[in-house]
């Protein structure tokens, strides 16, 4: 009786404990509600103040109808964005739910006891968007749960069900497998995302042509200090994804590109964000046909300053790398690019704002015509000889006379000066040394710009 008794105090002092713990940290975060919308608010908009974004400005966050209870609150949020045209579009204008702390009682109710200072659930309704209430088969189609720890980090898990959208009207088909998005924020400094999409599928009605995403994955790491300097790096990889014009659904027509990597790095501070940009594709595949893997790498470095209102952008933008390479050969090739402009002068650019261009182009036509033939012939696994004579005869022609008298591009024959042997691309000058040269010949910066600007290939009289 008496184990009885004190089992029963116990399970009493917890409950109440419980419910005072609760009541008290209700109390806290309504107390704390406007100004960490206002602080976020301001986070936010210090972000976007040193980004070139001129599409999103100034976010505005409001709430209302604060209505607390002893385990949870509700509150309406309202969410809107400046856009560059002085007009508002509202983006969220609904009803939350906050479960108070220690022990929010959603997360319990998920089987987490550990001590936190507050949970948000939030899922969407049918008036929210009634194509992707029926996508979702009648069901919330975008469920959020935040979680706000006592050290004031932040994580949020987004989660959307199977999509299955139908547009009569446009007539396209949408089917999206269920993806999940967690971004974990540390202290307003640090914010660490992660999105995760199984497959989507985008199917034209009309034309009955379909592509198909499979395993998209997207990793952000994004830092930035009180003065917002920051770092983002991030990576957007898909394992494959197959293009397929065919009415009929044959993979003969079918362009499968496996193994896409992006990977971005990117350093903003005020006036000035430098980035690099590196793409991978492991293999390229043309119905039977295996085009080969490329590589890209671009590199760009855009400053600006504000000088009596006009912005005045120096903007440097390399490509470090491009190649594509194939059983037969590699087409590469690379180019860096300086200019200065003047924005409030951008309809009178010329090449006074150019301070170098250095660009340079290497197609062999012995890859590029085994690549043409693999495209003409998708249903087998690799031309024959009598498929790539045909693309012989045929580029030795039209190349010869397209390219001929370009002041760009030059025709590079064989020893015997017979056949093409490669299509080259051989392209500087530099403001800064009064230098330039085009298809392998020194020009002067006059002859240069005639030449590239009048499509002539001739010597400027000047």
């Amino acid at each position: 009786m008496k184990k009885t008794v004190i089992a029963a105090s116990v399970v009493a002092v917890l409950v109440i404990g419980y419910t005072a713990a609760s009541w008290y940290t209700g109390n806290k975060i309504e107390e704390n509600f406007g100004q960490s919308i206002t602080h976020l608010t301001d986070k936010i908009n210090q972000k976007m103040d040193n980004t070139d974004n001129d599409m999103f400005r100034n976010l505005n966050i409001s709430y209302s109808n604060y209505q607390k209870g002893i385990f949870s609150s509700t509150v309406h949020l309202k969410a809107s964005f400046t856009l560059f045209e002085n007009t508002t579009e509202t983006f969220f204008d609904n009803d939350v739910t906050l479960y108070h702390g220690p022990f929010p009682w959603n997360l319990i109710a998920s089987g987490s006891f550990l001590p936190k200072f507050a949970a948000v659930f939030y899922e969407t309704q049918e008036s929210d968007n009634t194509l992707l209430w029926k996508a979702a088969d009648n069901k919330p189609f975008l469920t959020a749960n935040g979680i706000i720890s006592y050290n004031n980090n932040v994580d949020i898990v987004i989660k959307t069900p199977t999509l299955d959208i139908k547009n009569d009207i446009d007539q396209y088909q949408l089917n999206v497998a269920p993806t999940s998005t967690l971004i974990s924020i540390e202290n307003f400094k640090k914010v660490d995302f992660d999105m995760n999409v199984p497959q989507i599928i985008f199917t034209d009605l009309v034309r009955e042509s379909n592509v198909e995403a499979n395993t998209i994955q997207y990793h952000s790491l994004s830092s930035f200090d009180e003065e917002q300097t920051g770092n983002e790096k991030g990576q957007l990889s898909i394992a494959n994804l197959i293009i397929n014009n065919d009415p009929n659904g044959s993979d003969n027509n079918a362009i499968n590109i496996q193994q896409l990597i992006l990977d971005t790095n990117i350093n903003q501070k005020a006036n000035q964000s430098v980035g690099q940009l590196a793409m991978t594709i492991a293999k390229v595949e043309f119905g039977q046909q295996n085009l080969g893997n490329s590589e890209l790498q671009i590199s760009y470095d855009i400053n600006s300053a504000l000088f009596d209102n006009d912005m005045n952008i120096n903007s440097i933008f390399n490509i470090d790398k491009f190649i594509w390479h194939t059983s037969q050969g590699d087409i590469d090739g690379r180019l860096a690019l300086n200019v200065n402009q003047d924005l409030a002068d951008i309809d009178q650019a010329n090449e006074d704002d150019v301070e170098l261009i250095d660009a340079k182009l290497n197609i062999p036509l012995k890859t590029l015509n085994y690549v043409i033939a693999q495209i003409n012939n998708p249903n087998k696994s690799e031309p024959d000889s009598s498929d790539i004579q045909a693309v012989e005869l045929m580029t030795q022609l039209y190349l010869g006379i397209i390219f001929a008298n370009s002041p760009l591009i030059e025709v590079k024959l064989d020893e015997n000066e017979e056949n093409i042997e490669s299509l080259l691309l051989d392209m500087y000058y530099s403001k800064n040394d009064n230098q330039a040269r085009l298809k392998g010949q020194p020009l002067t910066p006059g002859q240069f710009w005639h030449n590239l600007l009048t499509g002539v290939n001739q010597i400027s009289p000047y």
